[in-house]
């Protein structure tokens, strides 16, 4: 008994399987866009995720520049926090020192308040 309900769901999804008008041509243009809307939604996810990115970039660089003038911390705190950050977040790169360094620069030379006004 069990053979034969697998046979016959079997039996059914090849019916479904060759019964589809993928030869047909509503169906490419089906297909076509659906794909175009795949291709679309990719890129408006990667510049989302970029543009995010940048933000947070800006904020870090901001955070940095501020502490250091409110608490006259020097260089090394770049250096404390680039290790702080790489222990909490192992599996991101992107926090070594000079990317630290990189991000006080981009606030200094974009401020964040211009790039969300203009975002």
């Amino acid at each position: 008994m069990g053979k034969n309900k697998k046979s016959s769901k079997q039996n059914k999804l090849t019916r479904i399987i060759t019964e589809l008008p993928s030869g047909s041509a509503e169906y490419q243009r089906f297909v076509e866009d659906i794909k175009s809307q795949i291709h679309a939604t990719s890129i408006k996810t990667a510049l989302s995720v970029n543009r995010e990115l940048i933000l947070l970039y800006l904020e870090i660089g901001r955070k940095i520049m501020e502490r250091q003038k409110e608490h006259n911390w020097g260089q090394s705190i770049v250096e404390k926090l680039s290790k702080d950050l790489r222990l909490e977040f192992p599996d991101i790169k992107g926090f070594s020192p000079r990317n630290l360094w990189d991000m006080r620069r981009l606030h200094r030379n974009f401020p964040l308040r211009k790039a969300v006004k203009n975002g």
